[in-house]
C-alpha cells in the first residue's frame, strides 16, 4: 500500500498556504480539489521539487505563527 499525504499536511511542510499548493498540483496535472484531497508519496515528491525550484519553500524557521491572545470579558449579573 502506497503511503499518503493530505494537501494541508505538504504545505505546512512546505511552507507554504493550501491554495498555492493545490495550484502547484493542478500544474503538475496532479487531481487535487481541496486541502483535505490527498495524493500518493511520489506526486509529493514532484511537488516539492517544483516548489523548491519555483523558490516557493520557506523555510520552518522563517515559518511564524501569529496568535491573538483570548481575551474573554466577564460580564456582572444584572440584578433590578
Amino acid at each position: 500500500v502506497a503511503s499518503s499525504i493530505r494537501v494541508y499536511e505538504l504545505a505546512r511542510e512546505l511552507g507554504m498556504a493550501n491554495a498555492q499548493v493545490i495550484e502547484l498540483c493542478s500544474s503538475l496535472g496532479i487531481g487535487v480539489k481541496s486541502h483535505s484531497s490527498g495524493m500518493v508519496e511520489a506526486q509529493a515528491d514532484r511537488v516539492r521539487r517544483k516548489a523548491e525550484r519555483d523558490g516557493l519553500v520557506v523555510a520552518p524557521e522563517q515559518v511564524e505563527e501569529v496568535l491573538e491572545p483570548v481575551v474573554e470579558e466577564v460580564l456582572e449579573p444584572v440584578v433590578e
